[in-house]
Order: structure tokens, then sequence, then C-alpha cells
């Protein structure tokens, strides 16, 4: 979720940095895990055999991913993002000129202005999981309407959890929803998701942060939980149990189910920003020694959603710097990226920063 503290939103901390002028953040999207393997050897590479989305330009698939806080793309900027196969507009698009509200409408205007100029070009447009962001008109006014309390993350005095979020510089209070409770998710699918579908303009949604279980992976650390209950295990005993984590990861699995089922019957794709290996467990024949992370190991997931339309998102993939990446994370995720390839699991993978994008296939081969 965004804000100063929010570890693991490198895209956010990128996209900051650009107040007045397009903050884009280049990633390369390798839709065959298989290709990523044959470029380190001396076979060529094959050719792509799709785009993502269905996008078919036949050049080396790529993701455009960013946004424009002083308004939206103009006609030079249009052509720009029309070279990539894939736009995601994340938060900020068009901020600077609504003073933080509305961020909804303003996405809708910038995918019209894509397809107006590449009717072809999927674009998507950017949610944070579970997380009532103040400057979307629905979930700022969701947060004081009293008869929403019960879809709310609580501690065990009954206090909601959430964050002060000054990337807004109104500062309003985001506060997590409690997918144990199926009104959670009845109020995040049809309020907040499926409007942002309706239109024809968007090809889906790009949801940021997914935190499983409240202990791997999500805003603002990665720990979820601890950081919102400022690390007090009593003020958040319940949850912070092995059943209290168990019933959060199986409210998000009914969520994330509820998500994509929802983008089916829009015949749309989202994304899910899934935790990386080091909070999030890979596939429990890939684990090589024992790491805190989910309650359940990535099959859940995959479970979950067989079937059903999704792409996974690696944010900081393989790592920063091939010398300084923690031993054993570019390697697990290069194994776990080849497992859901194998499982026609299609992905995308952004490196740290522009300037790490060559780093990319180099990480891949050191691996």
């Amino acid at each position: 979720m965004p804000g100063p503290i929010a570890g693991g939103r490198a895209a956010l901390r990128l996209a900051a940095l650009a107040q007045e002028a397009m903050a884009a953040v280049w990633a390369i999207v390798l839709l065959s895990l298989q290709a990523a393997v044959a470029a380190t050897a001396t076979t060529p590479l094959p050719a792509w055999a799709y785009s993502p989305l269905g996008a078919k330009n036949g050049s080396f698939p790529s993701l455009w991913y960013g946004s424009n806080q002083s308004g939206l793309d103009n006609p030079t900027q249009l052509q720009h993002d029309a070279r990539f196969s894939l736009l995601f507009y994340i938060w900020g698009v068009g901020m600077g000129q609504t003073n933080w509200t509305q961020q909804e409408v303003m996405f809708e205007r910038q995918c019209a202005a894509v397809k107006a100029t590449s009717p072809e070009r999927p674009c998507l447009v950017y949610l944070d999981w579970a997380t009532a962001l103040g400057w979307y008109s629905v979930q700022h006014g969701a947060a004081s309407d009293p008869a929403l309390d019960q879809i709310w993350l609580k501690d065990d005095t009954g206090q909601r959890l959430g964050f002060t979020d000054c990337h807004d510089p109104n500062c309003p209070e985001d506060l997590m929803l409690d997918f144990r409770k199926a009104a959670a998710v009845d109020w995040w699918v049809e309020e907040v998701v499926e409007p942002l579908l309706s239109s024809k303009a968007v090809d889906g949604v790009f949801f940021d942060s997914v935190g499983l279980d409240g202990g791997c992976g999500g805003a603002p650390t990665g720990d979820l939980l601890s950081s919102l209950c400022g690390h007090n295990a009593t003020r958040c005993g319940s949850l912070l149990t092995n059943e209290g984590r168990r019933s959060l990861f199986n409210g998000t699995l009914q969520a994330l189910t509820r998500v994509s089922q929802l983008h089916a019957a829009y015949r749309k794709t989202p994304v899910y920003s899934l935790p990386n290996y080091g909070p999030f467990e890979v596939f429990a024949d890939l684990q090589t020694k024992p790491v805190p992370g989910c309650v359940e190991p990535e099959e859940a997931v995959v479970k979950a959603l067989e079937g059903l339309p999704w792409m996974r998102f690696y944010e900081v993939w393989p790592s920063h710097n091939a010398q300084t990446a923690v031993a054993g994370y570019c390697e697990r995720n290069v194994r776990n990226a080849l497992r859901e390839a194998a499982l026609g699991i299609r992905a995308s993978y952004c490196p740290p920063a522009p300037s790490h994008t060559p780093l990319l296939l180099l990480e891949a081969r050191n691996c």
C-alpha cells in the first residue's frame, strides 16, 4: 500500500520522485519462462507464441508501468505508450488536477485515451489489495460510513487497523479490509472492482501488494499485521496465531477467487502482485530450507484459481543487484517462475529500476 513505510513497494517509491513529470518504470515481461532459460544457452530464442492479454505485435513482450500525476498522457506520450505490449497505469494518474480525488474517473479517462490511439493495446489500472485508498471516491466514502464498519480488519480491542498515508498530501487513513467476512469480499468485488471492469476501456485490474495471511507479504512492510499492530502481539494476538493467520489466508483466497471470476465474466484478466520468495513460500517441493512464510505454499493459490484468468507479477525480480542479492533469492524466484510457466501461469517481471533492466537476463544466467 502506498506510503513511505511501504516496504516492497518499489514502484511507489519510484513514482513519488516524479511529481510533475511522467514516472515510467520500465519492466520486462517474459511470458515464456522457457525463453528466459534459452537466453542463457547457445540456441536462439524461440519466437514469442503470444503477447499478454491478446496483444500481438510480434515484438519482445514488454510492459509500461507508471503514472503521470500532472494529468492524462498527451498525444506524444500516448504514441510512446503504444510501443509496449501492455500498459499498467498505477496510482496517481491525474491526481495533480483533482487534488487526490476521483482516481477511478481519471483511470477510465486515461485508458479511453489509450484506446482512441491504440484500440488493440491492453490497458490495466491499479488497486491496492484489501486497502481502502483515500483518493478513490467509493473507498474514501466507505471509511466514514458506519453501516460498513463490519468490513474492516480490527485488532483484539476492536480498533480498526490502518495507516496514515501521506503520499496523498491530504494524509487520509487507509483502512484494511477483513476478507474473512463475506460482506467485505462482496463490497470489494461489487463496489470497488466491478465499476472499473465495467468500462470498455479497461482490460483488467493490477492488484498491488497481495498479502496472503498478514505475515507473508503485502504492505506496509511485508509483515502486515506486525506493522499495523505496532509489533504488539498482545494487541493483535488472535490474528497472529497460526489459526488466525490461516483464517486470513482462507479469506484472501476467497477474495482472489471472486475477483478472478468477475474478470472472467467480463473476459478480462487480473494481475496479482504476490509476495516474492522470502516471505512467500514457493511450491512445497521446491523449498530447500525452512523459511518463515505463508501458512500454505503457492499450490493453495494455484488450486483456488484453477481454470480462472490471472497473471502473476514479480516486483523487484530477480533482485536489486546480482552481486548483493540475498542468498537463494534469485535462484528460488527463477525455479518458482519456471514451475508457474509449466503450469501455464502467465507472469510479468519487474526489475528494481530502469537502469537495472539489463541485469534481468544477466541475473537469470547467474542463477
